[in-house]
């Protein structure tokens, strides 16, 4: 009865086929890991066009309103993590007050230092962000309160979309809403198209499977 109880059945050693398909599988999991990217060390250099629009309640001290202005400018940014990362631009813009025939053309350039929130960390592409920091803007004479160039400090907030629609190609659209200090602030608010050059990250690797037994 021992022996009887201690004789095993030999298992019959897995096809050809069986195999094959282990393998195959092993290979799948590979690749995927490859196709899970991150934003970590990802940086950029880009053009940025868009639209200013200028609060009409809060345009003091100019007793009229401003009109809508046509932006552009130049930015970098940099992911230092998939969650945090960092964003500066400088755009310009004319000045010009509305409805007033022959009234005088300015200038004025915002510099923006914003701290940017991702909400998809880790995503392979086309992520939403919060954006958030200080700057300065330097009004023309002709609209500055002191009635020459002058830099004020602004602060400002908004949300965008990025993503790469191209290996190494960047677009990016946000909105912010900017207050500069003249001294009483006026607001003033940015939809902007950014397109650009991107380059570096990481991808990260997933856990490694187990080996087939």
């Amino acid at each position: 009865i021992a022996r009887a109880w201690a004789y095993r059945v030999p298992e019959d050693p897995p096809s050809n086929l069986e195999v094959l398909m282990k393998k195959a599988l092993l290979l799948w999991l590979a690749g995927t890991a490859l196709t899970l990217s991150a934003q970590q060390g990802t940086a950029w250099v880009a053009g940025h066009v868009g639209q200013t629009v200028f609060d009409k309640d809060k345009n003091f001290p100019l007793h009229f309103d401003l009109k809508d202005q046509f932006h552009y400018g130049l930015g970098v940014g940099h992911w230092y993590t998939d969650r945090w990362g960092l964003d500066l631009r400088a755009l310009r813009h004319d000045l010009e007050a509305d409805k007033i025939p022959g009234a005088p053309s300015s200038e004025e350039t915002h510099l923006l230092l914003s701290g940017l929130f991702n909400f998809r960390p880790g995503a392979a592409n086309w992520y939403p962000y919060l954006a958030a920091g200080l700057g300065g803007t330097n009004v023309g004479k002709d609209y500055s309160p002191s009635g020459k160039d002058t830099t004020r400090f602004n602060y400002h907030a908004g949300l965008g979309f990025m993503g790469k629609p191209a290996e190494n190609f960047l677009l990016d659209l946000s909105a912010k809403a900017v207050s500069v200090e003249l001294p009483k602030s006026r607001m003033e608010y940015l939809v902007t198209l950014g397109l650009g050059y991107t380059w570096g990250g990481h991808r990260k690797a997933a856990p490694a499977p187990a080996p087939a037994p």
